[in-house]
């Protein structure tokens, strides 16, 4: 009954949902009727379909905050490098691809591996600003047919949005900013990222260890980043804003005795939170881009 009721509201939704905007919004993806009904399919399939075990954003936010393990996200952009693509703050690169694929399938006790609960849950549209709606009809399903090539279905993961802008409130923030607060932390970020904050997500730390890598590419930079990071104690967490290169990170981090997190876009979250930025079509564009 729940999922008739949920496919009845999109329904709903989608008999104003205007397409034509839509194809230009995603002119790479284009519409793809069948991509459109089974991101429907998923939205009120319930149980009828095996699922991915993952959990929701709060509580992926527990664990972080009540345990010692490190975390791996993974979205959109390393589902391309997975299938041979470039994005465009990294070059495809084989050896990272296959680390990607490696990382999302193993039992490595100690790393939180995050794939995005809305993959393969309901999703409510109207909540949503249109660039999010229609990257949930129509690139959703790419990731989520991707994504479950690969997935252990004995596995737990976690929520990888937990990073995402888009209904954030300051106190979320402040939550997550009890991990670090009056502690020594390792920030590996784009210098250009942290020079644009206006408001620091880790100002609340006792001291702040910046190591910064490169805002394209940084991939590249692997052996002589991780190198620097096996320079600090291991009493320092270790937080990962280096895209895709973050993820090959926590994974060879943790196995090291570190506690290293992927932290993705938190700390623009943070800011533009503090500064009231609308969560708008245009501002999630501008969020998701490079830092320059």
């Amino acid at each position: 009954m729940n999922g008739i009721v949920q496919l009845i509201k999109n329904l709903i939704y989608l008999s104003k949902f205007n397409l034509k905007n839509t194809v230009m919004s995603f002119p790479y993806y284009g519409l793809n009727l069948q991509n459109l009904i089974e991101s429907i399919e998923w939205n009120c399939s319930g149980d009828n379909v095996k699922k991915p075990k993952i959990y929701n954003r709060d509580e992926t936010l527990d664990v972080i905050l009540n345990s010692n393990k490190s975390l791996a996200r993974f979205g959109d952009g390393e589902i391309n490098i997975i299938q041979g693509k470039d994005i465009p703050y990294q070059k495809y690169d084989k050896k990272l691809a296959e680390r990607l694929k490696e990382i999302l399938a193993n039992n490595q006790e100690n790393l939180m591996v995050g794939i995005n609960y809305w993959y393969f849950n309901y999703i409510d549209y109207r909540h949503l600003n249109e660039f999010s709606q229609n990257f949930s009809l129509f690139v959703m399903p790419l990731c989520r047919q991707e994504l479950l090539k690969y997935i252990n279905f004995d596995k737990q993961y976690y929520d990888a949005s937990i990073t995402a802008r888009e209904l954030d409130t300051i106190d979320y923030y402040e939550k997550f900013r009890e991990l670090w607060k009056n502690k020594d932390i390792v920030v590996v970020a784009c210098k250009n990222a942290i020079d644009a904050l206006h408001y620091n997500i880790f100002d609340c730390a006792s001291h702040i260890d910046y190591i910064y890598v490169p805002n394209v590419n940084s991939f590249e930079k692997y052996d002589e980043t991780l190198t620097q990071i096996k320079e600090r104690d291991k009493t320092k967490c270790i937080m990962l804003m280096a895209g895709p290169l973050s993820k090959v990170l926590a994974s060879d981090l943790a196995g090291g005795g570190y506690r290293a997190l992927d932290l993705g876009h938190l700390a623009k979250g943070y800011d533009y939170v503090k500064r009231q930025i609308p969560p708008n079509a245009e501002n999630t564009i501008l969020f998701n881009s490079i830092d320059r």
